[in-house]
Formats: C-alpha cells, sequence, structure tokens
C-alpha cells in the first residue's frame, strides 16, 4: 500500500503555480516585449518585426507573436495599438487573469504596474493642492489665466510623468518590456490611462461618459511635451514606492501649439483692430495727438484695454 501511494504521488501531474492579477475594475492592458530573433522563419530584416505580445480584455488574457515595426518610439504609441488589435487571430488564450501561469514572461511586468497603479493615483490627487496654489501664485503676478486655463480645461490636454530609480524587483520587471500600457474603467465614469516605456511611467485621465467600447484602442501620444512643472521631487520614494523620484504634470504639445496659435490670432486682431481705430497715432497729422495736462499735444497715445493680451 505503501509503495502504491509514493508511486500514485511520482506520477501525479504537477500543478502549475499561478498568479492572481484580478481587479475589481474594468482593465484593458497591452505589453509588448522586445524583440527577441530566431523565433520561426523568415529572414533576419522580418524577425526584426515580430514581438511576442500580451492583450488583456477584462478577465481574460491572450498572447501570441504580432508583427510590428522593427523600432518603436513613444509617439509610435497611438500607431502600435491598433495595429496589434488588428493582428488579433494572431493571439491565442492564455489563462484568466486571476491564474496567470508565474513562469509567463509577462507576469512580473504586469505585476508592477498592478502595485504601482494606485501610488500614481494618489500623487495625481495630491497634486491639486500644489496646482492650485501655482495658478494662485502666478495670478498674483497676473500670469493665472494661461494656466488655469490649461490646468483646469481639458483633461485630454495633460498627461502626468512618473521618473523612478531602478531597483532589483524594477529591473527584473521591465527588462524584457518594449512598451506597457493599460485602461482601468472606473464605475464613476473616469478612464485612467497608463503607459509604461524607456523606463518612465506616464498617467492621462479620460472622462468615460456613457458606455466604453468593447474594444478601445485608442491612446494618448505623450511624447510630445509642452510647459510643464515638477509637481514633488522624492529622495527616497513614498511608503508603496521606494524608488519614485520625480512628479510632474505636461500640457501635450499638440495643446500647446493650438494655444501659441490662438495667442498668436490675438496679437493680429490687436494690431488689427489699432490700425482701424487709431491707437497709433500717424505723425503726420498732429491733429489727432492727444493733449497732456500742460496743453500740449505728445505722441504718447492713452493706454489701452487691448493691451492686456500682451501677457504671454
Amino acid at each position: 500500500m505503501a509503495q502504491d501511494v509514493k508511486l500514485s504521488q511520482i506520477l501525479a501531474p504537477k500543478v502549475a503555480k499561478t498568479k492572481n492579477l484580478s481587479s475589481e475594475s474594468y482593465v484593458q492592458s497591452y505589453c509588448v516585449l522586445k524583440q527577441q530573433g530566431g523565433v520561426g522563419g523568415g529572414s533576419d530584416e522580418e524577425q526584426n518585426t515580430f514581438r511576442t505580445a500580451l492583450f488583456r480584455f477584462g478577465s481574460w488574457c491572450y498572447s501570441g507573436r504580432v508583427q510590428l515595426t522593427p523600432t518603436i518610439t513613444l509617439a509610435d504609441l497611438p500607431h502600435v495599438i491598433p495595429v496589434l488589435r488588428m493582428q488579433q487571430s494572431r493571439l491565442e488564450f492564455l489563462c484568466d487573469v486571476s491564474q496567470m501561469p508565474t513562469r509567463s514572461p509577462f507576469v512580473k511586468p504586469l505585476e508592477f504596474a498592478m502595485k504601482v497603479a494606485p501610488v500614481m493615483e494618489a500623487e495625481v490627487i495630491g497634486a491639486e493642492g500644489v496646482l492650485n496654489n501655482l495658478v494662485e501664485r502666478l495670478s498674483s503676478m497676473g500670469l493665472g489665466d494661461s494656466i488655469s486655463q490649461w490646468l483646469e480645461g481639458d483633461p485630454n490636454q495633460s498627461f502626468f510623468e512618473f521618473q523612478f530609480a531602478g531597483d532589483r524587483e524594477s529591473e527584473i520587471a521591465h527588462k524584457d518590456v518594449e512598451i506597457m500600457c493599460s485602461k482601468c474603467y472606473d464605475p464613476n465614469g473616469l478612464v485612467t490611462i497608463s503607459i509604461y516605456f524607456g523606463g518612465v511611467y506616464y498617467l492621462a485621465l479620460q472622462e468615460g461618459g456613457g458606455e466604453q467600447p468593447l474594444l478601445d484602442s485608442k491612446f494618448p501620444n505623450v511624447s510630445g511635451k509642452g510647459r510643464g512643472y515638477q509637481i514633488r521631487a522624492y529622495s527616497e520614494g513614498v511608503e508603496d514606492w521606494k524608488q519614485l523620484r520625480k512628479v510632474s504634470i505636461w500640457q501635450t504639445a499638440e495643446a500647446m501649439q493650438i494655444e501659441m496659435e490662438a495667442r498668436i490670432s490675438q496679437v493680429r486682431d490687436f494690431f488689427l483692430i489699432s490700425s482701424q481705430t487709431n491707437y497709433f497715432w500717424p505723425k503726420s497729422d498732429p491733429q489727432h495727438l492727444p493733449v497732456n495736462a500742460e496743453g500740449r499735444r505728445t505722441c504718447n497715445p492713452q493706454p489701452s484695454p487691448w493691451l492686456e493680451y500682451g501677457q504671454f
């Protein structure tokens, strides 16, 4: 009998170890690993375009080899995810997110991203007071209007950057990751977008507003930076992320460009209106010159309210 028990123990199949990476919110995640040559057929040039990727759709995870560009930059993110989505037929069901195999190369990066997500969200919430003080300080100098319009405007025009120092845990988690991003849908309609690329995490917020598409592959471009402000700097991080060093907020380059074009238009309108309403007095006609306190005509015109637009 004892021999039978030992034999059954030997012959019993080993149960694969798994990791529970489930969450209460609905999540769509994408993780693309760095290219690894020598897998499959084709030329070396072709092999440089293939990468192993994971797609998490709610609680289901799919994985496979997808074809992308040989080099991926942060600016490529808005285009990479739709291309990955178009190759869904290449992805096979991997597991339920509550039973992610520990041997999977996606476990460590997804686990790290899951760990720091609440820290980043807490930093964004805590940044409100810092940014309000910034607006008040600039307003006292007559420079607050433009900043407040940016910070209090469309959330799609801004994103947060989280720089952190490397340690063994983060190096193991990210060493094979090319790019990783996710969307977390809050029941109240807020969409939190997190992105990892090149040793930096980014976070952006969007208003959900109604039902979300089943496969939402639209991600913001966080590569172009307009003006920015460092919210906090840490020498030893925070309690749940000791390696966190800097938290900054950036205006997108596109939003900055639109704002600058609007200001240039205002300046153009100012000179046009001024020339049409004689704010610039012609020297050849002294009758148009204003009279000073001594009864003499002067070349200095009266202040115009249009000059308020000149504060850049």
